[in-house]
């Protein structure tokens, strides 16, 4: 038996949304959508704006990572060197301004890896790789 996958299988609609929370970094919406079966659901999304990430790569071929201490977690991190793109500012910019915040490097060349969505479940944030 096969499963109906097509866009009007799955689609939902947004027919109402109300600002919850408007924070400096992100913002918090309930959206109402109507679902495919006609019965109505609420979504929690967290609004955030576009972010990069670098993956430094020195000249011995080391992946150089930042150790951070995440609230969330409760706990200490390694990432690769990442932050918000700021107002008028591209991807690109953003990225090399990253890498120097955070570690100190300029980079000798860029490489686009990808783009993708952080948590397409709950968050609007847009990461470039």
């Amino acid at each position: 038996m096969s499963e109906d996958y097509s866009l009007d299988s799955i689609k939902e609609t947004k027919i109402g949304t109300e600002r919850i929370y408007e924070g400096r970094i992100i913002s918090v919406r309930e959206d109402t959508v109507a679902l495919p079966d006609g019965k109505t659901a609420k979504r929690e999304v967290i609004e955030h704006s576009a972010a990069v990430c670098i993956v430094p790569v020195d000249e011995n071929g080391n992946v150089l990572l930042v150790r951070q201490f995440r609230i969330p977690t409760d706990g200490p991190l390694l990432e690769v060197p990442a932050g918000g793109v700021e107002d008028g500012e591209v991807s690109e910019e953003a990225v090399l301004r990253e890498l120097q915040e955070e570690i100190g490097y300029t980079a000798g060349k860029l490489q686009h890896l990808s783009s993708f969505w952080v948590a397409p479940g709950w968050a609007t944030e847009f990461m470039h790789a």
